[in-house]
């Protein structure tokens, strides 16, 4: 089984719960990669998101979503391998 990193899971949950409330959003383009023959499924999902999300922004209902990775263990080097979004590294 495939462990997806826990912010990719909050936006697929973000984007299914604005369709729910009848926003229109790029989240809900997003798939879940449950076992690792859906990660690249899953992954172009992210991609097509992050172009929708380039051309056009977020709805204008959302406020500005901001994920912070601190340290270089685990969690960082993923989200680093993962990313398809937005990515500024800073350094202390």
């Amino acid at each position: 089984m495939l462990v997806m990193p826990e912010w990719l899971i909050r936006l697929w949950t973000l984007g299914k719960r604005l369709k729910n409330n009848g926003v229109p959003n790029p989240f809900e383009l997003l798939n879940q990669a449950i076992v690792e023959e859906h990660l690249n499924k899953a992954k172009e999902s992210f991609k097509l998101a992050a172009r929708e999300i380039e051309r056009n922004g977020t709805p204008e209902e959302l406020p500005p979503i901001i994920v912070c990775i601190l340290g270089k263990g685990k969690t960082a080097q993923g989200h680093a391998k993962c990313s398809i979004f937005f990515l500024t590294k800073i350094l202390a």
